[in-house]
């Protein structure tokens, strides 16, 4: 199967990359590239398709204003496109949880190593922007919806009301990973916290494997003070908090309560 991933890869590569552009297109039956801008051309970040340079001009769309980045990012149809909808109108532009996860977590893969800050921060400034708009149209309606509208705060048109089936990946999947930097791994019982921020912060009774953990990092006075974090933890577990001046380091939780200082 890994073959043929590469094999596919390497013609999606051939074939429905725009340099031009920085985008990937659909190809019709004679090979040719179909030029509608969608939210689909990012898929090949997430599916580690793309290469650095191809991750760096797909960034650039992403950010664009005439384009994908509007009052709620990600618009599922470019707005320069003449069949933009600024309601949304479904697959028109609407901004959609399943798309807006894809992104942000193709995003995630390109967050490591050489210019990964310009992948990371943009992916929790995108979180945060979606976010905002998921929780004003929230104050208004009273509820989660299957879509939004990329250029105002409210639903999508067409949208169904109490839609938390994908779009509670944003306010729970992307604020868990994204916002509060908490990265969990069922499977070795591990988690992984990327501090970016200085505020009191973490999550209480979060559940990774058979692991139920609270974890909050106490309010510092700058990015320079000692990381303090709070854990109470069920079972044993790995911690490894990342900093971005004093690197990364792992401690091992044993079940009970206890005071972690990182400096």
């Amino acid at each position: 199967f890994k073959e043929k991933a590469k094999v596919i890869g390497e013609k999606i590569n051939q074939f429905m990359w725009n340099e031009e552009d920085g985008l990937y297109y659909d190809v019709d039956d004679n090979g040719n590239q179909i030029k509608c801008k969608t939210i689909a051309s990012f898929w090949p970040m997430l599916a580690g398709i793309s290469n650095q340079h191809q991750a760096e001009k797909m960034l650039e769309n992403l950010k664009d204003t005439k384009t994908f980045w509007r009052t709620i990012p990600f618009a599922s149809l470019a707005a320069d496109d003449r069949n933009y909808k600024a309601d949304g109108s479904y697959w028109l532009g609407s901004v959609w949880a399943s798309t807006n996860v894809m992104v942000i977590k193709g995003l995630d893969k390109f967050g490591v190593g050489e210019n990964a800050k310009y992948f990371s921060e943009f992916a929790t400034i995108a979180t945060e922007k979606y976010l905002e708009g998921m929780y004003e149209v929230y104050k208004r309606t009273g509820t989660i919806w299957e879509n939004y509208a990329p250029d105002a705060y409210t639903r999508g048109l067409w949208s169904r009301p109490d839609f938390v089936g994908w779009s509670g990946c944003g306010p729970i999947e992307l604020l868990i990973e994204n916002i509060i930097g908490l990265r969990p791994n069922g499977v070795e019982k591990s988690l992984t916290w990327i501090l970016n921020r200085i505020d009191a912060h973490g999550i209480i009774n979060l559940r990774f494997g058979n692991v139920n953990a609270s974890v909050i990092c106490e309010k510092r006075k700058n990015v320079n003070s000692p990381v303090v974090i709070n854990v109470e933890t069920d079972k044993v577990f790995t911690l490894k908090v990342v900093h971005p001046r004093l690197g990364s380091k792992s401690f091992k939780i044993e079940s009970g309560t206890q005071k972690l200082v990182f400096e």
